[in-house]
């Protein structure tokens, strides 16, 4: 036995993983998070548990749940049994439970029904189920919008139907002319325009007509022109030629278009999703995001969606919270204002935007709420609470002596039949709603009695009280059910004011960030960067070699004068450092735009050609050495069997050398896909820029995001290696010459 193996086989692992590492970390960071990079941690953190839900089921126990969609079941009766435990395994996770029905909403997994009694999740919608619920909608119906369309905008779009043509002035006929309908001054216009889209016979008149417009400024409408007509296509080209035929909030179409769900920009906390119960057992849902449709009403029976959007006057799309008003309302708290909506009647009833109707202007802050009765709500930011009247519009100020002594924000907020519930990072202020609604805005503490339960949270390891941020509060019965940060949750008796059960749900689980690499292509135009780079080094590698190919068979099978000094400028040129070209080159370049009226800068061929040229010497002088090592005898022997010589050349030689050429393109290809300085310079935006260039953005004056960084980086290896791989039986005998000793 060779006892040299024993020797050079660990030598041989560890040169393997010691060039393996680099790549093994880089990909291990992209699965990590940005904050943990940045602190130097070496490994991901837990999952956050912070408690959203805190309740108690009757029967069951206390109810505890997680922002990650963890949910513990403590038994009262028990309390040192281990909770029973249902990992959802989703994140920014709110709840609404009815009875022993729970809902849950989720940024990643959508819309879920737990059943508390039978420890499971019974039904899921996910978010590729309700987005084919949302293209099956039909947005084209004309609807009323409160606080948009005013009484004098009925009666001028009358006049407008009743009177002008559709084609243009002084030509064809009026809508009332061709659909044969009188338009009235008021509300009931809209009942008209929608009778049209319900009436196919009115509706193939009208769009008939409106295709004698020579020309639409709208290219949709053109376009839907030439597509299969279709019911829906039909309702929608009459409301794009409507809506700029006769411009106006009546007429104005707003298609609103579903974006999949970017789960790391909705805020990882109680108010980046909501869900509660809405009319005749339905659910209604949104997430705090500018890109949602806007509020969905989910029907459990059916599995159907209707969706409430800004075609219906939605002043936002960004819901903070969804609160239930009555069984037929909810309130939509958004980033621009509140909006209620009758979930019935499909509609939006009203809307009050911020700084309005008495509503101080938020500029999209985190905000709490809480339901006063049917037509008062109160809004807490920051240590302000405001009491708003949405029924009336009126909104005011309500006094806050009693964050005199308290530096924490306000984080949440509960009324019951008669207090007021806020909490605090410091614990839970109590006070009477009335007293305090009614208080004049400057009344101090002794005009308002205040309550505080401070250190309401227990630690399960040091049994000591401790601050902690009070996430949620649930009062019942007498009694308060606290949920709050790091997995804090606790039940305080009212009339013994003693906390009779805490808890401390357990860490979350390690959290790997695959969505690092979903986020990578959104954030930047990642995709774009990677078709460049692709287009541009596999165009460059098959001219390098190309050309390499026919000039070092050149070199090395003919004599013709200066054929020394050739080899010797070859080789010449790869002694000078590239970057001293820069500067000539972007000049070059730029003359070139200037007189000869050739694009050249930020354009791909002009990209190619600095690299072919940077590339073809030196692939020719490697190819040099693997044409000299082929024998002439093969190339004669061909001629004789009758080839001509450039048929030689492409049937013996090219076959013989082809390992060395496929390492030569290779190379090419790396060079290439590396190379930052020169398209640096000379791709000056996203149309043209390569990766090295475009991955820099991923690091700016906007953001650093290292985390994305590493997965662009992955990303862009890849390419790389299944190359490697496909042709390593090439590359290995290309460098080694193997194939031209057999």
């Amino acid at each position: 036995m060779d006892k040299s193996r024993f020797l050079w086989t660990p030598l041989t692992w560890i040169f393997v993983a010691l060039n393996a590492f680099p790549i093994l970390w880089m990909v291990w960071c992209s699965l990590m998070g940005n904050n943990e990079i940045l602190q130097g941690k070496t490994l991901p953190d837990l999952q956050r548990n912070d408690v959203f839900l805190a309740d108690s089921v009757p029967g069951l126990g206390m109810l505890a749940g997680t922002v990650n969609g963890e949910l513990y079941l403590y038994s009262l009766e028990r309390p040192k049994d281990e909770p029973r435990y249902l990992n959802l395994g989703y994140q920014s996770t709110s709840y609404s439970r009815n009875g022993q029905d729970l809902w849950v909403a989720s940024a990643d997994g959508g819309i879920s029904l737990v059943d508390l009694a039978a420890w499971q999740e019974t039904k899921h919608w996910d978010w590729g189920e309700i987005q084919e619920r949302f293209e099956a909608t039909d947005f084209t119906p004309f609807m009323e919008l409160p606080g948009e369309i005013f009484a004098r905008e009925y009666g001028a779009a009358a006049d407008q139907f009743n009177r002008d043509p559709l084609v243009e002035a002084n030509e064809g006929a009026s809508l009332s002319e061709v659909t044969g309908i009188r338009f009235s001054r008021d509300a009931s216009l809209l009942d008209s325009l929608n009778r049209i889209l319900l009436d196919q016979v009115m509706l193939a008149k009208t769009l008939e007509e409106w295709k004698k417009v020579p020309s639409w400024f709208n290219p949709v409408i053109p376009w839907l022109y030439k597509q299969e007509r279709t019911p829906q296509k039909d309702r929608e080209l009459f409301r794009w030629c409507l809506a700029e035929r006769f411009p106006g909030n009546i007429s104005r179409f707003l298609q609103v278009p579903w974006t999949d769900v970017w789960v790391n920009r909705i805020p990882g906390s109680g108010h980046g999703t909501s869900i509660t119960p809405c009319g005749n057992g339905q659910i209604c849902f949104a997430l705090w995001w500018d890109d949602f449709p806007g509020v969905g009403v989910l029907d459990p029976k059916t599995g159907s969606v209707r969706w409430i959007t800004a075609q219906h006057g939605l002043s936002s799309t960004a819901i903070q919270h969804l609160v239930r008003i009555s069984d037929r309302e909810v309130l939509a708290i958004t980033d621009a204002g509140l909006n209620l909506v009758d979930v019935v009647a499909h509609k939006v009833s009203a809307t009050f935007l911020f700084g309005e109707y008495g509503l101080k202007y938020l500029d999209g802050r985190d905000v709490t709420v809480a339901r006063l009765d049917s037509a008062n709500i109160l809004l807490g930011y920051g240590q302000e609470v405001m009491a708003f009247n949405f029924r009336r519009g009126e909104g005011k100020s309500l006094a806050m002596p009693m964050f005199r002594s308290i530096t924490s924000d306000i984080t949440a907020l509960e009324v019951d039949s008669v207090s007021a519930f806020i909490g605090t990072s410091e614990g839970v202020l109590v006070v009477d709603k009335m007293d305090w609604v009614n208080a004049p805005e400057d009344a101090s503490e002794n005009e308002i009695p205040i309550l505080l339960y401070s250190k309401v949270f227990e630690s399960n390891s040091t049994h000591e009280a401790t601050d902690a941020v009070v996430h949620t509060i649930k009062s019942d019965a007498g009694v308060l059910r606290l949920g709050g940060l790091f997995g804090f949750a606790s039940s305080i008796d009212r009339s013994s004011h003693r906390t009779y059960w805490h808890q401390q749900v357990p860490e979350g689980r390690f959290q790997l960030h695959w969505r690092n690499y979903e986020d990578l292509w959104k954030t930047i135009p990642f995709g774009r960067f990677l078709r460049n780079s692709l287009v541009i080094c596999l165009s460059v590698m098959f001219i390098s070699v190309l050309v390499a190919a026919l000039a070092s068979y050149a070199i090395v099978r003919f004599e013709f004068p200066g054929k020394r000094l050739l080899s010797m400028t070859i080789l010449a040129t790869q002694m000078v450092p590239g970057i001293l070209y820069l500067i000539p080159i972007f000049i070059l370049f730029t003359t070139i735009q200037q007189y000869v009226m050739i694009e050249m800068v930020n354009t791909w061929h002009g990209i190619i050609l600095v690299y072919s040229a940077f590339f073809i010497p030196m692939s020719t002088w490697i190819l040099r050495g693997f044409f000299a090592s082929i024998p002439r005898e093969l190339e004669e022997a061909a001629m004789i069997d009758g080839c001509s010589p450039f048929g030689a050349f492409i049937r013996i030689t090219i076959p013989a050398a082809l390992p060395g050429i496929v390492a030569t393109g290779i190379y090419v290809f790396l060079l290439a896909w590396d190379e930052l300085m020169f398209a640096w310079v000379l791709c000056t935006d996203t149309s043209t820029a390569t990766i090295p260039v475009g991955i820099r953005l991923y690091v700016g004056q906007f953001g650093n995001r290292f985390d994305l960084l590493m997965a662009a980086a992955t990303v862009a290896t890849l390419p790389v290696m299944v190359l490697f791989f496909l042709m390593q039986r090439h590359i290995v005998s290309g460098l080694t010459g193997g194939a031209v000793k057999g």
